[in-house]
């Protein structure tokens, strides 16, 4: 998976979590392995990068627009207002352009061709490489092959990895211990979490790390709004809420909200009704269902719920990349017969494992399969979510 059109961080995620679950259930080991570029964009070698537009296919007028484009820069430093001299840029995108994160995506675009032995997961600068295998022993020995290939890619193409940040993850139930994985001839270190594309993802996908650094966060915002409602009418506190709360917990919520056992999330909906109290003034022992409804926002649970029904939705009218239309199936395409209760019904996937089971391929059509026909038969995304909202709302 890359960065390009269509493409979100969430389904990033979504697409990494699944396979690495189902490796989990299928009782296979998975080994993640997460790079950083050292300056990625400031290091892209205007030479090598000229010659890949060529190669793929932009030539002529254009290339010397690109050319032209990237060639004589100049760039200077001021230190106490006194100004240094100029001095050509040799490589580097221009970043906070738009070509910039373009260009760079067309300088890695062959990187994925190195091995076809590894699953790459690349967004932007953020590249990401796995490999999965029933024996830990030989899984490692190909990676350790793999990754010499990877090593020469990044020589070959000027750019530096920074091998002391870089890491690797075992997922799986099992405890494995540490193994040694070169790359650059550096053993890499292990770790048991990581921040990929701004999610803490850990070991065995428990998400606790990451939603205690959401906890730590809205609790602090929470506070603000609790010490601004005698100074702001109620119609600015939630704006508040909806500025300085809600982006954190929507945040690729689909993939992390999951664990309806999880106490951490727990934790989430306490300061959410918290907010709640302090926006309506409310006793501290209150409840607060109802006040969730009136002032129209939903529980951590239920954006849980809303986003996975919203790529749901979009997965099964083609909406998104196609290797999203293909998650979910219908119970009339496994079997040969179809009665009045399996029609508009999802096929919901046999699994063995509670990490495989809170997955999106399981959790999508049982959330879908409770949704009313009507609302599954909405003809636009936006009455879509508007009624979805509002079913979860009353349940």
């Amino acid at each position: 998976m890359v960065f390009g059109k269509k493409y979100s961080t969430y389904m990033a995620l979504i697409d990494l979590t699944d396979s690495i679950s189902e490796c989990i259930d299928t009782g296979d080991v998975t080994v993640g392995i997460f790079l950083d570029l050292a300056k990625a964009f400031d290091t892209v070698n205007h030479k090598i990068l000229l010659g890949k537009l060529s190669h793929y296919g932009i030539r002529g007028t254009a290339l010397d627009w690109f050319c032209s484009y990237l060639n004589n820069r100049l760039q200077y430093v001021c230190v106490n207002k006194v100004n240094s001299s100029y001095k050509q840029i040799c490589c580097g995108v221009p970043q906070g352009s738009i070509l910039g994160p373009l260009l760079f995506l067309l300088y890695i675009n062959d990187l994925p061709k190195v091995s076809t032995y590894f699953k790459f997961i690349m967004f932007a600068d953020d590249t990401n490489i796995f490999a999965k295998g029933k024996d830990i022993d030989n899984l490692v020995n190909n990676i350790n092959y793999e990754l010499e290939h990877i090593s020469k890619w990044f020589g070959a193409n000027l750019l530096s990895l920074n091998v002391k940040k870089t890491n690797y993850i075992i997922f799986g139930n099992k405890t494995i211990p540490s193994q040694k994985i070169m790359l650059s001839n550096t053993e890499i270190s292990r770790v048991q979490e990581t921040k990929f594309l701004g999610v803490i993802i850990q070991e065995k996908l428990n998400w606790s790390c990451h939603i205690n650094l959401i906890k730590s966060k809205i609790s602090k915002t929470i506070g603000i709004i609790y010490r601004a409602r005698h100074n702001l009418p109620k119609t600015c506190l939630i704006t508040l809420y909806h500025s300085l709360v809600e982006p954190y917990i929507n945040y690729c919520n689909i993939v992390w909200a999951s664990r309806k056992e999880n106490v951490h999330l727990e934790k989430i909906l306490r300061l959410q009704k918290r907010a709640i109290r302090s926006i309506l003034f409310l006793p501290r022992t209150a409840h607060t269902a109802s006040s969730f409804n009136r002032l129209g926002i939903l529980t951590v649970y239920n954006i849980y719920s809303h986003q996975t029904l919203l790529f749901v939705y979009k997965s099964l009218a083609g909406m998104l990349p196609k290797s999203f239309c293909e998650y979910f199936r219908f119970r009339t395409d496994i079997h040969n017969y179809s009665t009045r209760i399996s029609l508009n019904k999802l096929y919901i996937p046999r699994v063995r494992t509670t990490c495989r089971k809170n997955m999106l391929t399981v959790q999508g059509p049982l959330l879908w399969n409770q949704l009313p026909p009507i609302i599954k038969s909405c003809k636009s995304i936006h009455m879509f979510k508007k009624h979805s909202k509002q079913f979860l709302m009353s349940v």
